[in-house]
């Protein structure tokens, strides 16, 4: 007898558009390297979600946009992706807020 594991149904994800302040970046600073900036913040948004209680549905992050905030920090715009698995609960967006404040301290 050979135990063959029952497919699990991926579905369409499902995307969270997330809007988050970085103190410490200037808007110049983004100006100077726009798809280096965003590079950089798509990689530490995914450390920040496999490091987190719902590494298990996440798929990926994408900067959409920049904006010019306080004096020295920048406004961004992300597209977070996680998986719609039919065998398990939906993601909430509570769980996402929960993930950010945990893995940065609030």
């Amino acid at each position: 007898n050979v135990n063959v594991p029952v497919p699990i149904e991926i579905t369409n994800p499902i995307v969270f558009n997330m809007m988050f302040t970085v103190d410490s970046l200037s808007f110049e600073e983004v100006e100077a390297n726009p798809s280096g900036t965003a590079t950089t913040i798509e990689t530490e948004l995914t450390k920040l979600f496999e490091d987190s209680s719902i590494e298990a549905t996440f798929l990926n992050c994408a900067v959409k946009s920049f904006r010019r905030a306080l004096v020295h920090s920048t406004s961004v715009t992300a597209d977070c992706s996680f998986q719609n698995v039919s065998n398990m609960e939906p993601i909430k967006p509570e769980e996402i807020y929960d993930a950010v404040r945990e893995e940065t301290n609030n």
